[in-house]
C-alpha cells in the first residue's frame, strides 16, 4: 500500500513539474483582434504565440507594422508584414524573458494605411 502511495505522489508530481504555464491576453478594436499568448515551461524556457486579424469593413491592408512591450523588459517590433487572408500569425516563437503575469495589461501598437492605433491587450 506504501508503494501505491508513493507512486500516485511521485506521478502527480511529475505531471505538476511537465506543466508549463500559459497566459492569454487579447483586445479588439474596430478594425482588430488581436490574441497574444505567452507560456513558459518548468525550465524557464519561454514562447509566445500572436494572432492579428483585420475585421474592419474596409478592404484588408496590405502591409502592418506593430510594436509593444512586455512589462518594460520584452520589447517586439516588425515591419511591413504581410496579411494572408486577413490576419498575420506566429506560432511558438522562441523569447527569453517574454513571461507576463496575469495582473498585466499589453499596449499593442499597430500601423496601417497611414493610420495608427494602440489596442490594450487584457488578460483572459
Amino acid at each position: 500500500m506504501k508503494k501505491i502511495i508513493a507512486f500516485i505522489l511521485f506521478s502527480q508530481l511529475f505531471l505538476l513539474a511537465a506543466c508549463e504555464n500559459t497566459t492569454i491576453f487579447s483586445g479588439e478594436s474596430k478594425d482588430w483582434k488581436i490574441k497574444y499568448v505567452s507560456s513558459f515551461d518548468h525550465d524557464q524556457s519561454g514562447y509566445f504565440d500572436l494572432v492579428i486579424v483585420y475585421i474592419g469593413k474596409e478592404p484588408a491592408p496590405a502591409k502592418i507594422n506593430y510594436e509593444y512591450s512586455l512589462a518594460n523588459k520584452f520589447n517586439r517590433k516588425a515591419e511591413n508584414l504581410e496579411l494572408k487572408d486577413n490576419k498575420v500569425q506566429f506560432e511558438k516563437v522562441a523569447c527569453d524573458d517574454c513571461g507576463i503575469t496575469e495582473d498585466s495589461t499589453i499596449p499593442f501598437g499597430i500601423q496601417y494605411n497611414n493610420k495608427s492605433e494602440i489596442i490594450e491587450l487584457e488578460p483572459k
